[in-house]
């Protein structure tokens, strides 16, 4: 009777242990065989935010010139910005280059590009919230910077001579 309580629960440890294989199995063959979209999205993302950081770049450089008090740190974080999301781009660019045949027309060099391409998610992976960093440091400049030009515009505004005419006019109506 043991014998084969025993022999049950070895099958039953066999069977869970076959359903998870065939769930890891089955999701790796999913990943296989939408990598080329993966790969696609991948690639537009990228080209889309490289499109925004060289306009940040252009833009940030104005502005740092034009307004004035403005902290040196802020110089610096944007030189450190670009040269973060640079160095994901690169990384990314790396991985996207690995997996070129995903297009290929021959099926053998397309397999093995969807294989590596599966083969390096884990890495992939490890490059999103270094993006995603890159993403937000971006947005917390630009507010910062559209701050400081709002600030100075405002302050050359209420400092000029038309402001006072226009001011007391106000006033004495």
């Amino acid at each position: 009777m043991a014998e084969l309580f025993g022999t049950i629960s070895a099958a039953v440890g066999l069977a869970e242990a076959l359903l998870s294989l065939t769930e890891k199995l089955a999701a790796c063959v999913d990943n296989i065989r939408h990598a080329p979209q993966q790969v696609h999205d991948f690639k537009r993302e990228t080209s889309i935010f490289s499109s925004c950081l060289n306009s940040f770049r252009n833009i940030a450089e104005e502005v740092c010139r034009d307004v004035e008090d403005l902290p040196p740190e802020i110089n610096t974080a944007v030189d450190a910005v670009i040269q973060q999301a640079k160095m994901v781009k690169r990384g990314i660019q790396h991985m996207l280059h690995r997996v070129r045949g995903l297009q290929s027309l021959s099926v053998m060099r397309s397999w093995i590009a969807r294989v590596r391409w599966y083969m390096q998610q884990t890495p992939m992976k490890a490059l999103l919230p270094a993006l995603n960093s890159a993403k937000l440091n971006v947005i917390l400049i630009t507010s910062i910077l559209s701050y400081a030009h709002l600030k100075q515009k405002i302050e050359n505004v209420t400092s000029s001579e038309e402001f006072d005419s226009l001011q007391s006019r106000v006033y004495d109506t």
